[in-house]
């Protein structure tokens, strides 16, 4: 969600707070309306990983989240130093930015402040752990 807390404050001395975009990626829909769709029709993206019932989780149940495709939207150097929650957020962003139609060079006048939010993620614990027991090194974490 993209909130501008600058565009009210020009004409009001009081702080105001603008959402001018908003954007998803979750496991019910990659876009606003997809999710919108969702929830009406009640699909559900949670499933079944045994991935998680090798690892002993209580439950193998957990929502399945399609990895965005960013080859053509970001440089290698950047894809490599990104992890799999900042992909989803990069997608939302970019939903966010196309809504609210303000030419990107406002912004470099402006305020501009992000807000994200993210359910807990044990994949990325685990394969930091994993990386630490075969190259017993922790500096790899």
């Amino acid at each position: 969600m993209l909130l501008d807390n600058k565009i009210m404050n020009l004409t009001n001395t009081n702080p105001r707070v603008v959402i001018t975009g908003m954007g998803i990626y979750s496991c019910i829909g990659t876009t606003l309306d997809e999710v919108k769709n969702s929830l009406y029709q009640g699909k559900s993206g949670i499933v079944f990983d045994p991935d998680r019932e090798n690892y002993g989780f209580r439950s193998a149940l957990t929502g399945q989240v399609p990895r965005p495709d960013l080859k053509s939207l970001l440089h290698r150097r950047q894809l490599v130093s990104i992890g799999e929650e900042t992909e989803y957020a990069y997608m939302a962003t970019l939903e966010a930015h196309q809504m609210e139609q303000i030419n990107p060079d406002f912004f470099n006048s402006q305020e501009e402040g992000l807000i994200f939010g993210n359910d807990s993620d044990s994949k990325a614990v685990l394969e930091s752990t994993n990386m630490m027991r075969v190259d017993i090194d922790n500096t790899l974490i």
